[in-house]
């Protein structure tokens, strides 16, 4: 994984500016995506010989260049994965769309879990990267 900047403000609910760090600004050309983590730091983690862990918070992509290291970007919604169960043409322009939810990757024993709150919002500080 490589942490390539970081959230500097919250500007709205949809858009926030990104600082990018030295020698890392051709990551964030248009259109790129790329994830905000949240660095846990926690005694369990420590234990284990690793300083901290980064968690995904989400997605966010890049708009365009504000000046030097600083980049407006926003969050964005994926394309609903729909499901109709309509005879004909006519019929599918009226029909009701219901949004499928996916289903998870992979199923975690969590019995062992540490005792880590994970927050979903992102924040000015958070850090941005790709895995």
């Amino acid at each position: 994984m490589q942490i390539y900047g970081e959230v500097l403000s919250i500007l709205t609910s949809t858009h926030l500016l990104v600082r990018a760090y030295p020698d890392y600004f051709d990551q964030f050309r248009s259109e790129r995506r790329l994830n905000v983590y949240q660095t846990v730091h926690a005694e369990g983690i420590a234990k284990l010989g690793i300083g901290s862990v980064h968690i995904p918070k989400g997605e966010i992509q890049i708009i365009h260049q504000q000046q030097d290291d600083i980049f407006l970007a926003a969050r964005f919604r994926e394309g609903d994965r729909t499901e109709t169960s309509t005879a004909s043409a006519y019929e599918a322009l009226f029909a009701r769309k219901v949004v499928i939810p996916g289903t998870w990757s992979a199923s975690i024993d969590d019995d062992d879990a540490l005792p880590i709150q994970i927050d979903r919002n992102i924040k000015a500080g958070d850090a941005v990267g790709m895995p």
